[in-house]
């Protein structure tokens, strides 16, 4: 049997070098050469970038010789296993039988007893799902649901609910197929409305809508506004009372969660406006409340400040940023790894 290189028991070279050596006769780019050359041991998330742009541009063949590095000669098998995933996706939009037996190959590899990593099963799920191969993709959803799945539905609490996105791309899918509802499926349903959960992990009053005629000249479009900390003041936010409650004890992984959660129930609900993020540093705010008058931890405050930024401003980031672009939350990863993974719907 042939050795399955996306296997978590496949010894690659953990320094990153023999995947360098294998992409760099591929022709990639010169920035990309560079970054790998300085930042070889995060080569695989690089080479991932630009196997996503690529697929997306004017060389796709290239994409896919890339991906193939990977899958063989990434150091992390969640590299390899996304690597994986992508071109999965990329040959489901190919026709013809030699597409479909390597598609038929790759997915044998990632579905192979023990094989599957927890976050690349939630994008290939998402993916199958995609192409209406749902039996597959329930398969893969149960993986990427399986820290969910060891217990009793009864011991998850609302807040955990809230969070276990892979149990709720599961529970879709199991009814597509007409399956009853488990006691898993029932708890997603049942769960406290998002509003109500997400009160005590976000202030409300840092939501704010700029298309009531304040601030400066209004957009073309009426405009949506989150207003959250910055990824890297968090902490001081916290130790300085502008953040408190569960928020803060939650920590910053939890706070942009909920960030995401809020934006797609509100964009669900008011699908009329363009929506922004808009993430403030403390000592901005701080400034702003100087001006004003007022204290940095008046939560009323963040939605003024956000109301006097122009339109064009260059903080407000547009929501959903695209698949492959760089998260709104500012962790450094890809949308579509970070908070617009499967695992956070």
């Amino acid at each position: 049997m042939p050795h399955n290189t996306l296997s978590p028991d496949h010894q690659a070279d953990p320094s990153g070098g023999t995947l360098v050596a294998a992409v760099t006769p591929l022709g990639l780019p010169g920035h990309v050469l560079e970054e790998l050359d300085r930042y070889v041991e995060s080569a695989g998330e690089i080479l991932l970038e630009e196997a996503s742009v690529s697929g997306s541009a004017e060389h796709p063949e290239r994409s896919v010789r890339v991906l193939d590095a990977l899958m063989a000669h990434a150091p992390q098998v969640d590299d390899r296993q996304y690597a994986a995933v992508e071109k999965t996706g990329f040959l489901l939009q190919r026709e013809g039988s030699e597409a479909h037996a390597q598609t038929e190959r790759l997915l044998a590899d990632l579905t192979a007893p023990g094989v599957l990593q927890e976050g690349p099963a939630g994008l290939l799920a998402e993916t199958l799902t995609e192409y209406g191969r749902l039996e597959e993709a329930l398969y893969c959803y149960n993986i990427a649901s399986r820290k969910y799945l060891v217990g009793g539905a009864e011991e998850l609490e609302d807040v955990a609910l809230m969070f276990a996105f892979p149990l709720i791309g599961r529970a879709k899918v199991r009814e597509e197929l007409g399956y009853a509802p488990d006691e898993f499926d029932a708890a997603v349903r049942d769960r406290a409305e998002p509003e109500e959960i997400l009160a005590g992990l976000l202030d409300p009053h840092t939501r704010s809508r700029a298309p009531l005629g304040q601030g400066p000249a209004q957009p073309e479009h009426p405009q949506g506004r989150q207003v959250l900390c910055s990824r890297e003041d968090f902490t001081l936010a916290v130790e300085s009372g502008l953040l408190d409650g569960e928020a803060a004890e939650k920590g910053v992984d939890a706070y942009f969660r909920a960030g995401e959660q809020v934006m797609r129930e509100y964009s669900r609900e008011q699908p009329d406006l363009d929506w922004y993020t808009v993430l403030f540093s403390v000592e901005e705010m701080r400034e702003f409340a100087r001006e004003r008058g007022g204290d940095a931890s008046d939560r009323e405050l963040r939605g003024e400040w956000s109301e006097s930024l122009a339109p064009d401003d260059p903080r407000l980031s547009s929501w959903p940023p695209e698949r492959n672009q760089r998260c709104w939350c500012a962790s450094g990863r890809k949308y579509k790894k970070c908070c617009g993974s499967p695992n956070t719907r």
